[in-house]
């Protein structure tokens, strides 16, 4: 059985079969929504579709308008099979409108190579260039980031949709130990578990990094952009964050002990039961909106020219026996301690303790 595509005074364009016919018939309908352009070809009467072939002209114009303008692979390869059949089959040597000269576009050559990359962020466009300064001495860890990369910059280059390249390294017990990483785009990363200590990650993106009980312990994080990161438990003794942007972290439990968060932005920063003693917040910042302290361990931490808003209250005994100070006692503490350091202090409105959530700005 087949079906035939006439002209409106009857001459035959094309006879296929009936399953080919409605395929192709249709694929032009779907064609037409989508260019709002009316296809010319009327619903199927007697086994016959029945052309108006002036506006058939004109929308397969359309159709071509549209296709030349496509970046999807898929999508330029369904839409170039039917344009073949429309070209070979209804139009001939039938010029298109808009197009001076050319006859139909032979859409049977291969489709000029495309610059995927074009279409990609500057963020994610930076990391087809970013290899390590330094591999991670360990053979494992080494073989896994090379792994990620390598596959993070094929399929960029290859133009997979919507792929953003995303370090999943939690649960492996990655040991990156030895590496220089420094402006690495790490957005979103899953590094829990990973072993990162000394590790160089200067100027490095962590944008909503989980680095739940990760290893960061004398790292250097100097500029390093961690906005919304999730560092749970993590042990960054001795990590340098200085200039850091920790804005909006949460920091529960974490060892930050000798840590250097020296004028790191910390606006909005949870660091409830961090282990704070003997670090540095020299000229750190939390002044548009608060630093949640509820429960930290701050005794011979340094908050000479900070500035902002505290949460308590605080623990600022030297010893394990916890001391807690709040409100007008937490700031005169600060008066007797830190008098370089521009803190006002906000009780917390609940019975407060380690672990809880912070106030809600």
């Amino acid at each position: 059985m087949s079906r035939s595509f006439q002209t409106t005074d009857g001459k035959t364009l094309w006879n296929p079969s009936n399953s080919m016919a409605a395929l192709f018939a249709g694929t032009a309908q779907t064609l037409a929504q989508i260019t709002a352009t009316p296809s010319g070809i009327a619903p199927p009467h007697q086994d016959e579709y029945v052309v108006d072939l002036e506006q058939f002209v004109v929308f397969v114009a359309a159709v071509t308008r549209w296709f030349d303008a496509s970046r999807h692979d898929c999508r330029w390869a369904l839409a170039a099979g039917w344009l073949c059949v429309a070209r070979a089959k209804f139009l001939g040597e039938t010029p298109l409108p808009g197009y001076t000269n050319i006859q139909v576009i032979d859409h049977n050559h291969p489709r000029p190579a495309v610059d995927h990359t074009a279409r990609l962020t500057d963020y994610v466009r930076a990391f087809l260039t970013w290899e390590p300064q330094r591999w991670p001495t360990d053979p494992f860890g080494a073989e896994f980031l090379a792994d990620y990369i390598d596959t993070a910059h094929t399929r960029l280059r290859e133009g997979s949709s919507d792929y953003i390249p995303t370090f999943f390294g939690g649960g492996y017990d990655i040991d990156l130990r030895g590496a220089v990483l420094d402006g690495m785009p790490l957005d979103d990363a899953w590094l829990g578990d990973c072993n990162l200590e000394g590790v160089s990650l200067r100027d490095t993106r962590l944008y909503k990094a989980n680095l739940t009980q990760g290893r960061l312990d004398r790292a250097d994080l100097t500029g390093a952009f961690l906005r919304k990161a999730d560092l749970y438990k993590v042990s960054a003794r001795g990590t340098i964050l200085r200039a850091a942007d920790l804005r909006n972290i949460s920091s529960f439990d974490a060892d930050l002990r000798d840590a250097d968060l020296s004028g790191a932005a910390l606006h909005l920063a949870t660091l409830n039961g961090a282990d704070l003693r003997g670090a540095s917040l020299h000229a750190a910042r939390f002044d548009n909106g608060w630093i949640s302290l509820d429960g930290a361990k701050i005794a011979g931490a340094r908050f000479d020219g900070a500035i902002g808003c505290i949460w308590g209250p605080c623990d600022v005994s030297d010893t394990d026996n916890p001391h807690l100070l709040d409100g007008p006692e937490l700031e005169q503490w600060f008066t007797d301690n830190h008098p370089d350091a521009q803190v006002t202090i906000r009780r917390t409105p609940r019975q407060s303790h380690a672990g809880t959530s912070a106030p809600q700005p």
